[in-house]
């Protein structure tokens, strides 16, 4: 048997993974070991003291056309694939290789690899396609991640040297000279999709299946992995090798940043594997050589390259040649000149680097249609504040605007003529009960509201603004005013709670202005409330549909010579175009979840920080079950919803379908629905009372105090919520702290805070809503939840107590430690502190 060598590709901060790689090939096989440093040595580290042969790209340079603009074009990740044919082909002409793998730097090798190499000599090219069976959850990465990724995992692939693989590789190398980028839109990731066409090109292409190669978190579902002392078995067998992308060896417990399937605790089998490659990435320098810079990174001046830049340049084609050598940036025609050169003469703030930017994202050509006149201020302060972090750009590439910029009072335009409408606003919800009593009257009252035009279509009048200079911050003395409906028992009356809480535990001076809504205003947490603002930050927690009342009400002179900052909630994954202008606002927009950051950061001109809410219980009362007819020793399953709050959204209709799909009526469960407002939607209360005819389902529908909600939460067994969308999902938050085994809906904002470790996720199907309700507009996605799943968790839970028991007690662990008062309400004084960054305060 011919001998098989292996070679991997590295930049040199990743030196572990690839010592890691040939320690255990050589561990259990004889052959030549090979790593390309994309990058270059300067002296970091001793190529003669590796086990392996190292060879540098600039080594590759007279086989690669066009090195240095091939090198320009590629982020690091792009880069380090792009060569991968080069490579090889280069290998097996200079060293007379016969058979040859690739491995990505972050494997593991646990097993000979005879098998591999006897395929090897019977077969040119050997693949590992990524599945080798569906992947039926909803959870990430699905088959759709994975066909638009690629069939096959380029982590590996096995080549025999003769004629076909010279084929491959020169075909290979043509499609990446200029095609090998991540960009799903064109059916592109770098390498990887290409491959997916070998096997029909290419005579002699082995499609290697077995349970023990290239096991990673995409195949985890079929593969079973267990262990013998040092020894690993997938699916009984010996292993060969195990794939550790995205894995972190100083934080293993996510298993890898790609997925949200799996955690550590989930994978018992592979605890000692995990805790295994770890430590063997950290012995071989994982915290010396992370840091190490890349030497691709920047322009020979220093000044980092941003990626949009390579990009650019790339679709540049041909054109990009009348720069020269893209890397240097002395010469008057350099492409580092070009970027820096104003796209307009008459508006030198705005470089060709920020136009081509700008026209890049439709988003911000709506929020700033006119940057060269009427915009250029507004989007100069985007550029200077947001623009320069999301897209990685120095200080040389901003001078320009800094300039513009200096003295600059970020100007917004405010709704001052609102009267009109804000009366028709007052008069249609204060008279709403009445009216709806009287048809004919509310049909009239309906259509004069309806006819009077929106707040956001009302024009400002040119002197109403509200200017801030941040600098001018520092003036003042430090503290927050924190404005909400703080009385309001509802969802967004608890996040202004929530986080007063979490500004007090920090430390932080704050005033509280409270703001009156249509829910009760029952909550007497805090009552110290005054009119004034007197802190330079304002927090405003009023969501965006009702951000012009909330001015109407308090006026232009809240807002002035303040940093506003907007607390908003956002149920669905596209953010309403008729909103965009509620940004004008404020400086910077606070959501309580990575799904709210995802839809409001997509369209906004602004900022956009997660800061969630914290989740803290006091000490909760035993209640009498007979005070709401419930028996005692029944096993209660818990739903609490607003009917204010869209029951199409809360789909409590759904809850009581699995209710009925999971128990009969004589076992010894029951279904509690609490809710409030119902009188609002009277026709769909009667309907879920007619579909839990039979059932054992009870519905509790009134206002309780803070302490009896919490208290009725502690009291039942599992809460459920069969949710289409969630802005935060508060009361699945509220129970996990109170241990209770939670069924929800693996969609949205809650699940931040929710995994397979602490909870049960409801399988679910995206769906377009089919008519508009209230805010959610006909064509918008939402989730279907699996009525089937969520049954079978509903009586899984309930046939196997201790083990939810265990699920519930890991949930208030992760709220007590992600969601506390003190985590919260430290991410807000750094919020803070970043916004005043060198100003001082006195108190």
């Amino acid at each position: 048997m011919r001998e098989l060598a292996v070679c991997t590709i590295i930049s040199k901060n990743y030196l572990p993974y690839a010592r890691v790689l040939i320690d255990s090939f050589l561990r259990h096989n004889k052959g030549e070991a090979f790593v390309l440093l994309v990058d270059r040595v300067d002296g970091c580290f001793d190529p003669s003291a590796e086990n392996f042969t190292l060879i540098e790209i600039e080594d590759l340079g007279e086989h690669i056309p066009e090195f240095k603009r091939f090198c320009f074009q590629y982020t690091l990740l792009e880069l380090n694939t792009a060569v991968k044919p080069y490579f090889m082909e280069y290998l097996f002409k200079k060293y007379g290789l016969e058979k040859l793998a690739y491995f990505d730097p972050d494997i593991l090798i646990t097993g000979n690899l005879n098998e591999l190499s006897g395929l090897l000599d019977s077969n040119d090219v050997v693949l590992t396609p990524h599945l080798t069976a569906p992947i039926e959850d909803d959870l990430k990465p699905g088959d759709l991640e994975i066909l638009q990724t690629g069939a096959y995992n380029l982590g590996f692939i096995g080549l025999s040297a003769g004629q076909v693989s010279e084929k491959l590789l020169s075909w290979w190398q043509r499609r990446l000279h200029d095609n090998c980028i991540v960009a799903f839109e064109k059916g592109l990731f770098v390498d990887q999709r290409w491959i997916d066409l070998v096997p029909g090109f290419f005579d002699s292409v082995h499609i290697l299946r077995e349970p023990g190669y290239n096991v990673a978190y995409w195949n985890y579902h079929c593969r079973s992995v267990s262990s013998e002392g040092d020894k690993f078995f997938v699916n009984g067998k010996p292993s060969c090798f195990f794939h550790f992308s995205g894995f972190d060896p100083e934080n293993p417990e996510p298993v890898s940043k790609y997925q949200n399937r799996y955690t550590i605790d989930s994978l018992p089998g592979m605890k000692s594997l995990f805790s295994l490659y770890s430590g063997l990435v950290q012995e071989r320098g994982w915290a010396f050589t992370k840091k190490w810079p890349y030497a691709f990174a920047k322009f020979d001046n220093g000044v980092r390259i941003p990626s949009f830049a390579r990009r650019l340049y790339l679709d540049m084609g041909k054109k990009g040649e009348q720069f020269g050598n893209p890397f240097s940036a002395g010469h008057d025609g350099s492409y580092y000149n070009w970027l820096n050169s104003p796209a307009r003469k008459t508006e030198p703030s705005i470089s060709r680097l920020l136009y081509s930017i700008y026209l890049a994202r439709i988003d911000i050509r709506k929020a700033f249609p006119d940057i060269f006149g009427k915009d250029n201020g507004s989007f100069l302060a985007w550029v200077l504040s947001t623009c320069r972090k999301e897209y990685g750009l120095d200080e040389e590439f901003l001078a320009a605007a800094a300039e513009a910029g200096k003295g600059l009072k970020f100007k917004t335009n405010l709704y001052s003529n609102m009267y009109l409408r804000g009366t028709a606003d007052y008069a249609y919800k204060t008279l709403l009960p009445v009216f709806q009593r009287n048809r004919t009257v509310w049909t009239i009252l309906k259509k004069v509201n309806d006819s009077l035009p929106s707040s956001a279509s009302i024009k400002p009048p040119s002197d109403m603004i509200r200017s801030v200079d941040v600098n001018e911050l520092s003036a003042g003395t430090f503290g927050s005013n924190i404005a909400g409906y703080i009385s309001a028992e509802s969802g967004t009356g608890e996040a202004a709670r929530a986080n007063i809480r979490s500004a007090q535990c920090a430390g932080i001076p704050i005033a509280l202005n409270n703001i009156e809504s249509n829910s009760r205003q029952g909550d007497r947490t805090y009552s110290a409330f005054t009119k004034e603002n007197p802190y330079p930050i304002n927090l405003i927690h009023v969501n965006a549909d009702q951000v012009t009342n909330f001015f109407r009400k308090n006026g232009a002179d809240y807002f002035r010579n303040k940093y506003n900052i907007g607390f908003w909630y956002w149920e669905l994954s596209v953010f309403p175009e008729e909103w965009l202008d509620r940004f004008a606002l404020f400086n910077e927009i606070w959501v309580a979840s990575s799904f709210c950051q995802e839809a409001v950061s997509r369209v906004s001109p602004i900022p956009v920080i997660k800061i969630p809410p914290s989740v803290v219980i006091d000490d909760t009362k035993k209640i009498n079950r007979k005070r709401f007819g419930l028996k005692d020793g029944e096993f209660l399953f818990l739903f609490i919803f607003d009917f204010l709050s869209f029951p199409e959204r809360k789909n409590p209709l759904a809850l009581i379908e699995s209710f009925k799909k999971a128990f009969r009526p004589g076992e010894n469960a029951r279904l509690v629905i609490k809710s409030t407002n119902s009188e609002k939607n009277p026709s769909l209360r009667q309907q879920l009372i007619d579909s839990a005819k039979g059932l054992n389902v009870s519905f509790i529908d009134e206002y309780l105090d803070k302490d009896d909600v919490h208290s009725l939460m502690a009291e039942c067994d599992c809460y459920v919520s069969l949710h289409r969308s969630e802005g935060f999902g508060l009361t699945i938050a509220e129970a996990m702290y109170l241990r209770k085994p939670v069924i929800a809906t693996a969609y949205s904002s809650n699940m931040d805070f929710m995994n397979v470790n602490n909870s049960f996720p409801v399988k679910y199907r995206l769906v377009e809503i089919e008519k508009d309700i209230g805010p959610y507009k006909k064509g918008n996605l939402w989730a279907e939840p699996d009525v089937t799943h969520a049954a079978e968790l509903m009586r899984f839970v309930y046939d196997n107590k201790e083990s939810s028991a265990e699920c519930g007690r890991n949930a208030s662990s992760d709220i007590k430690k992600n969601l506390s008062p003190a985590v919260c309400g430290g991410l807000i004084l750094d919020r803070f502190k970043r916004i005043t960054q060198k100003a001082e305060f006195s108190s």
